[in-house]
């Protein structure tokens, strides 16, 4: 068995924290169609609280895996289906990257003035 640098764990619950906010933020704007957050949000959530698993949960952690996964698989989809642009937009929000602004349409002319009152 390999035990994981600190690092390496740290940066994985740092890649799940951060899918966690893109799905919440996602999820909040209006942009996205309500379609996936009834169906695949809600899906998961009706299976979290059904009362057959796939895996028990009297298992100790075991029961409680099948839960872990279908979340982490429910937030994945729910992403995958958002529109892309959007995702990638919150994303760089999320990491602290600006936002370009967008480039202006038509001729951009460049220059000087003064005003001169008559």
């Amino acid at each position: 068995m390999t035990v994981k640098a600190p690092q390496e764990t740290l940066g994985i619950l740092t890649r799940l924290w951060n899918k966690l906010r893109l799905a919440w933020l996602l999820f909040r704007d209006p942009r996205v169609s309500i379609w996936p957050k009834l169906v695949i949000i809600g899906a998961t959530v009706v299976y979290l609280f059904f009362p057959l698993d796939f895996l028990p949960d009297l298992v100790p952690f075991v029961g409680q895996l099948d839960d872990l996964t279908l979340i982490a698989l429910g937030l994945q989809t729910f992403i995958s289906v958002c529109p892309k642009p959007l995702a990638a937009e919150h994303m760089s929000r999320i990491l602290g990257a600006q936002v370009s602004a967008p480039s202006p349409v038509g001729d951009v002319v460049e220059g000087e003035y003064t005003v001169k009152k008559d």
